[in-house]
C-alpha cells in the first residue's frame, strides 16, 4: 500500500502567475487581489459588499 501524500497539490501556470502577482506586490494581506475578489464575489451574489477573512473562526467574529 502506498503512502498518502501530505500537502500534495497540483496547479496551473495561470495560478502560479496570479500567486506571483500577489507576492510581487509586496502585500500579502488586503492588497489589490483581495479587493478584486471581494468585488467579484459581491457582484456574483448580487450584494453591495463582501468581506474576506483568513479563517472560519475570524469570519464568526466579524
Amino acid at each position: 500500500m502506498g503512502m498518502i501524500g501530505v500537502g500534495d497539490f497540483k496547479t496551473t501556470d495561470r495560478v502560479r502567475e496570479l500567486v506571483n502577482e500577489v507576492l510581487d506586490s509586496g502585500r500579502l494581506s488586503y492588497g489589490p487581489k483581495c479587493r478584486e475578489l471581494e468585488s467579484t464575489f459581491a457582484a456574483l451574489h448580487d450584494s453591495d459588499y463582501a468581506v474576506l477573512s483568513n479563517s472560519g473562526t475570524s469570519s464568526l467574529q466579524v
